[in-house]
């Protein structure tokens, strides 16, 4: 991506360049061009020039944010669980992870469900209603807590939550 760059930048000077010395060679065989006309020339093609460079820069910008955009990654989980005697709670999440960390999460799967499982129970028994701002801060810690420090989960995203008589 870089060398791409410097070579769209090599290209962008040594066009200016070829572009400055020919204007010079038809104004030095042109005798009767005033110095006003030369320069306001110069400055359209130094301002083409400039053109030609924001926009090679904009277009990588814009491809480096596309390939950012591209590497977010969700591991799903879905459990059921029970709540005391009569309380069911089901719960889908997805969890924002790197994609070098996707197949780690996935073989912990039976982990993350437990834990979550475990959150939930907490979160329910200690308030009837909890704020799901509140369940969501729960899982993202309980999750991050049991899992080792290089598959770190960045985000939980609660897809569906219904609790409800079993």
């Amino acid at each position: 991506m870089i060398a791409l760059q410097s070579k769209f930048w090599i290209f962008a000077m040594n066009s200016s360049v070829a572009l400055s010395k020919s204007a010079q060679f038809k104004r030095s065989s042109a005798g009767e061009r005033n110095e006003d006309q030369s320069w306001v020339h110069r400055f359209w093609m130094l301002l083409g020039a400039f053109g030609l460079i924001c926009a090679g820069a904009i277009y990588f910008y814009m491809d480096s944010q596309e390939s950012e955009a591209d590497e977010e990654v969700y591991v799903s989980v879905k459990v059921t669980t029970t709540i005391g005697l009569d309380q069911l709670v089901v719960c889908k999440l997805s969890l924002l992870v790197d994609p070098v960390q996707e197949k780690g999460l996935q073989k912990r799967q039976k982990m993350l469900e437990a834990v979550v499982s475990s959150s939930l129970s907490d979160s329910y028994q200690q308030d009837k209603a909890p704020r799901l701002a509140d369940v969501r801060d729960a899982l993202y810690v309980a999750i991050n807590r049991k899992l080792p420090r290089k598959l770190q989960i960045q985000d939980v995203l609660i897809q569906e939550l219904l609790v409800g008589i079993g």
